[in-house]
């Protein structure tokens, strides 16, 4: 979050991303100890915040805690379409199911799923697999939607984030465990 906070806020100012990478670059200002690493922090959080409008990106300043989080898990789902439907169909589902654990079980039959359809991840090396689900699992509590001990949190969007919505994607609200109940609250 704090990474996105500082490059949403040139990117405002700046108007490129060009000039924030240059900025960014010549700053150090994400803190990275090597340009590698800068450069990888860089591509990953940029590459997700590209894909907020301006409008999303305002909020993402100026909004609450909640408001924030549910914007970056927002930005990730819309970035990566792998992750985008474990949250429609693992994670919401098993909210709606009542069942509001989620474990590396869960995201192993998922993964098994997507290998029936996709060769790359039937290649992909159980080390991989495992990373991608802790990386996937923090994110999640990052975003709070789901505790450290794997309980999923139900999300009520907050008035100004639930108003984008409603002028948006409103599919983009299955990103989230929230019932059908309150994506129509949501959306009047």
């Amino acid at each position: 979050m704090d990474e996105s906070l500082k490059l949403a806020e040139l990117f405002l100012q700046a108007g490129d991303w060009g000039s924030v990478k240059k900025q960014v670059r010549e700053s150090n200002l994400l803190q990275a100890r090597t340009i590698k690493s800068l450069e990888r922090i860089f591509l990953e959080a940029s590459k997700r915040l590209e894909s907020l409008s301006s409008e999303e990106m305002v909020l993402l300043l100026k909004g609450n805690l909640k408001e924030r989080q549910c914007l970056l898990w927002l930005a990730v789902c819309r970035t990566y379409p792998f992750i985008a439907d474990f949250a429609r169909e693992v994670l919401r589902e098993k909210f709606l199911k009542l069942s509001l654990t989620l474990n590396a079980d869960d995201y192993n039959v998922f993964l098994n799923k997507k290998a029936e359809i996709h060769e790359e991840v039937e290649n992909l090396s159980e080390s991989t697999r495992v990373r991608l689900r802790q990386v996937l699992f923090k994110m999640l509590r990052e975003a709070d939607l789901l505790t450290s001990t794997g309980e999923i949190r139900p999300i009520s969007l907050p008035p100004g984030l639930a108003h984008l919505f409603r002028e948006g994607n409103l599919e983009e609200l299955t990103f989230f465990p929230m019932s059908d109940d309150e994506i129509r609250r949501c959306l009047s």
